[in-house]
């Protein structure tokens, strides 16, 4: 395979800071292959979006019913479960996988100041991971406002 994986993360679609840690996550494992190569980064990033999640949003992003949702809570607490086992997980497998993921985010400009500081802070915090990289598109104005207002 050569060239970038490339996925499409609208932040302004997402409402919270879980919902938009899910939906990063989420397009990151679902711009990888579905083929047998990457089915632990498949698994592993999943698995490092899983913990940092509450388990209300992750049951309703994963259509669990209750049943499923008594096994969640069980599974995370039996284990390693905590997020940073599974992001050094997710960073291993992504590192091994040896290719670029492109995450692109576009229109900036709708954001609130305040939505914009915690894409931004979602990505420098829990976005950091070997071969995943970020395009932000916006229009210059008034995501610059945005910013300068955030800081003041």
């Amino acid at each position: 395979m050569t060239g970038w994986l490339v996925a499409e993360l609208n932040p302004w679609l997402y409402s919270d800071l879980e919902s938009l840690t899910l939906a990063l996550f989420s397009e990151i494992r679902e711009a990888l292959p579905k083929n047998e190569r990457w089915s632990e980064a498949r698994e592993k990033v999943g698995g490092f979006g899983k913990a940092i999640s509450p388990l209300g949003k992750v049951t309703a992003l994963f259509g669990l019913d209750s049943e499923g949702l008594i096994q969640e809570v069980s599974n995370r607490i039996s284990g390693d479960t905590s997020a940073s086992a599974a992001k050094h997980k997710a960073e291993e497998a992504l590192r091994k996988a040896g290719h670029p993921v492109l995450i692109v985010m576009d229109d900036l400009d709708r954001l609130t100041p305040e939505e914009l500081l915690v894409v931004f802070k979602l990505v420098r915090l829990v976005g950091h991971l070997p071969n995943v990289y970020y395009l932000t598109a916006s229009t210059n104005g008034p995501c610059w406002t945005s910013c300068n207002a955030v800081s003041s």
